[in-house]
């Protein structure tokens, strides 16, 4: 359901994964698209480190391949209701504008060999970026 974290609006789930959701966003300050992660209720022990490790990791790295990180934190998440969630774990992203290498090869099916290895030499490289 629609609704905002922070300075963001929530339109929609993009796609999700075990420990989280990727919703479709904008900044509400920028005006820009955005990726937003947010994690599950139930985040164990084991998964609060590793989304640390990639917080942090993600806040390290600048390069025009590589996704960017803008925001991340905890906050309320208000849907368009009225309802409120307490205390979300989130990640804000740039939207990967090539799309999601998995949506590709489902559509398109089997690679040549050739095509195979560039696109996971590009993935490897750090240009796709996808959870399910």
């Amino acid at each position: 359901m629609p609704g905002t974290i922070k300075t963001y609006e929530v339109l929609h789930t993009m796609g999700y994964g075990g420990s989280c959701k990727v919703k479709l966003g904008i900044d509400q300050v920028t005006g820009r698209k955005v990726a937003i992660k947010m994690m599950n209720d139930s985040l164990n022990e084991q998964w609060q480190l590793l989304l640390n490790t990639e917080v942090a990791a993600m806040a390290q790295l600048q390069h025009e391949h590589i996704i960017q990180q803008y925001d991340y934190g905890t906050a309320d998440y208000i849907k368009k209701s009225g309802r409120v969630r307490k205390d979300i774990n989130f990640i804000v992203l740039e939207i990967a504008q090539g799309g999601c290498l998995f949506d590709y090869v489902a559509n398109t099916g089997r690679f040549s060999e050739a095509s195979a290895r560039f696109y996971f030499q590009q993935l490897l490289a750090g240009l796709g970026y996808c959870h399910r």
